[in-house]
């Protein structure tokens, strides 16, 4: 599956779903960003082991405004899996996150972290690699731009 795509309204999912596969791209639908996760990053059993998740998504297309995680707690949550996934440890992924938001300068260096991770430096498919997360929405606030 080539995108992911995330929001509550079920009209925006359709519409975005067929503009997506005329394209050529293959999607699936999220109506949450707790569904969201559990599709990116697979889910846990009673034992607490994650299962790995069923697909893997080169883009993903977040709404900001969802009720229960927002389109930026969802790409959040996402970017600390895949750094749990490469070596750190779950404090580590939150400080790294604290000191991205931190930084000017931050938004264009996960782009360039996650077009790296995307495949587009050469890495095999095979490889732990964060989707490209876009979100998609009309506010501006500061956590929409942090996320």
């Amino acid at each position: 599956v080539d995108v992911l795509l995330v929001d509550d309204d079920r009209f925006c999912l359709l519409a975005s779903s067929v503009v997506l596969r005329r394209m050529g791209y293959s999607t699936l639908s999220a109506e949450s960003g707790e569904e969201a996760i559990k599709l990116v990053c697979g889910v846990c059993d009673e034992n607490g082991q994650r299962a790995p998740p069923l697909h893997r998504f080169s883009l993903i297309l977040l709404d900001n405004n969802m009720p229960g995680l927002t389109g930026p707690e969802t790409a959040v949550k996402i970017r600390e899996h895949f750094r749990l996934l490469e070596g750190g440890d779950e404090t580590e992924a939150v400080e790294n996150k604290e000191q991205t938001l931190r930084e000017k300068g931050g938004a264009e260096q996960e782009k360039e972290k996650a077009n790296e991770r995307l495949g587009l430096n050469g890495r095999e498919s095979g490889s732990h690699c964060l989707p490209l997360m876009v979100g998609c929405t009309g506010e501006t606030s500061e956590a929409t731009r942090e996320a």
